[in-house]
């Protein structure tokens, strides 16, 4: 039997451990090598049972390493006890060292630290207390985290107003290791950067991701350095300041996109009534130049019938830029009542082809859905759910497939827009996710996802809601938006569109 384990049995006796753990006063066991055998309570280095075995001097601060290692000597070799004073995170310490003896042979020694700091005076803090009250301020009112480590990347403390932001319970936190409690990449990134910020003695910046509740949150740590061996890292979580940097941005982009629409449309209006007017003029001219007695009234009429095919182009095109024209930028304060009919045929029109590749439209529109609103942002709203309905559809099954758009005005005076496909449904993965921007299930490159995302946002700034009901056998998409009550608030050549 060893001497350290002839220690250790003495411990267990009459439960002398457990009482131990329980004092104030700090106690660390170690065997003739300086070697730990027992200590009262977990530290930076680990917990009570992790440490054992290892060295008494790498888990006390460098500076106190000769202080320990003195007296330790002195111990051995007078066999009496030694002691010393220390300071250590803005408190004092007295430390005993009493050597232990078998048959007075030294076989190891336990070391007490007990905390002599002398008490602050009541309503008068001390300095240290009043930066640590600032520092608690600050970090509540930044909805920060403050983390402290060595270099080893031992976390030596924590601070956090928002306990849900820690990725780990904070008792759990203080004596673990950052590889313990982080993924191995996040670990190793974080530890470089502990490396870079001790050795240049320079902040650091660094933004990283980690799984929590679910999915991934944005974070932003800086480093900083507190003497030789100790960090400190200020943790930011930057989750909501990203999201709103990407819809910004993405907004600016769709307005872009809207007024290039504006300019190109502009640009063929222009020319396009040059060819409708030029038609309509050489049809007249054969009409009366060919008339059915001349001998040319044939090639005439063959002439004619080319035009119209022509003209019929034409028109076409007219059609398609007028409904593009619906998504030009619009003036954010002119709302105007809107029938959402001509909408939603406006956006089937311009999938018409997607849909008659991919399988079959049903149309059911009761009453009349009339909204105030922008005709161009809704109209842009149906088509992103529209699209997402045809690319939902199984290319294999195109005989089956089927998307079904209904309107009507339910008892509330809402007006409520439903788009239903039979599709494999919203992939369980995103599914609480549809309305964030750049959600998509599809392969890089394939979408950006933000359809919903845009559709969500334009019927929210008209003051209504969007709701997914979704399985295995389709989705449907329901937009709900206050009506106007009847199409008399329709101006009237917009009442004869919708007839």
């Amino acid at each position: 039997m060893t001497q350290s384990s002839t220690v250790t049995e003495r411990l267990d006796i009459g439960g002398l451990k457990s009482a131990l753990a329980r004092l104030d006063t700090f106690v660390l066991v170690v065997d003739e090598n300086a070697r730990i055998v027992f200590v009262n309570r977990g530290g930076p280095g680990g917990s009570p049972d992790e440490v054992q075995g290892t060295s008494a001097l790498d888990h006390l601060a460098p500076e106190h390493h000769h202080l320990f290692a003195d007296a330790f000597a002195r111990a051995r070799e007078t066999s009496s006890e030694q002691q010393y004073r220390v300071t250590s995170y803005g408190a004092e310490y007295e430390v005993r060292v009493v050597p232990m003896l078998t048959e007075g042979t030294f076989n190891g020694a336990t070391l007490l630290a007990t905390e002599v700091s002398p008490a602050a005076p009541a309503l008068e803090p001390s300095p240290v207390s009043a930066r640590t009250a600032s520092l608690d301020a600050v970090i509540a009112a930044a909805s920060d985290i403050m983390f402290r480590f060595d270099r080893r990347g031992i976390f030596l403390e924590v601070r956090a107003s928002n306990l849900d932001e820690l990725f780990v319970p904070a008792d759990k936190i203080v004596g673990a290791s950052v590889h313990d409690l982080m993924p191995a990449e996040i670990a190793e990134q974080c530890m470089q950067h502990v490396e870079a910020v001790l050795e240049t003695g320079l902040p650091q910046i660094w933004a990283y991701q980690l799984p929590i509740g679910g999915g991934l949150k944005d974070y932003e740590a800086r480093f900083a350095a507190i003497g030789k061996d100790q960090v400190v890292a200020i943790i930011r979580n930057t989750t909501e300041l990203k999201r709103i940097a990407a819809e910004y941005a993405t907004t600016g982009r769709l307005a872009a996109v809207g007024s290039l629409v504006a300019g190109v449309s502009h640009e063929i209006n222009n020319p396009l009534t040059y060819v409708l007017f030029d038609i309509d003029y050489v049809v007249r001219a054969l009409s009366a130049a060919m008339p059915e007695s001349s001998p040319m009234a044939e090639t005439g009429r063959v002439l004619i019938e080319h035009l119209e095919r022509a003209k019929s182009g034409a028109e076409r095109v007219a059609r398609v830029v007028r409904d593009l024209q619906a998504f030009a930028p619009a003036d954010p304060n002119d709302r105007r009542p809107v029938d959402c009919r001509v909408l939603l045929d406006g956006a089937i029109k311009m999938v018409a082809h997607q849909i008659r590749m991919r399988g079959q439209l049903s149309k059911d529109y009761q009453g009349a859905p009339i909204v105030r609103g922008h005709a161009g942002r809704l109209g842009q709203a149906f088509l992103s759910v529209l699209i997402n309905a045809i690319e939902a559809l199984p290319a294999d099954t195109e005989g089956q497939n089927l998307i079904d758009v209904r309107a009507r005005v339910d008892a509330d005076n809402q007006v409520v827009i439903e788009i239903r496909d039979t599709g494999g449904g919203v992939d369980p993965a995103i599914a609480d996710h549809v309305f964030e921007p750049f959600t998509t299930s599809k392969p890089a490159g394939a979408g950006a996802g933000l359809g919903l995302w845009l559709t969500h946002s334009v019927v929210v700034q008209h003051g209504g809601e969007v709701a997914i009901e979704s399985s295995s056998e389709g989705t449907t998409v329901r937009i709900t938006l206050p009506g106007t009550g009847s199409a008399s608030a329709l101006p009237a050549v917009l009442r004869d569109a919708a007839d």
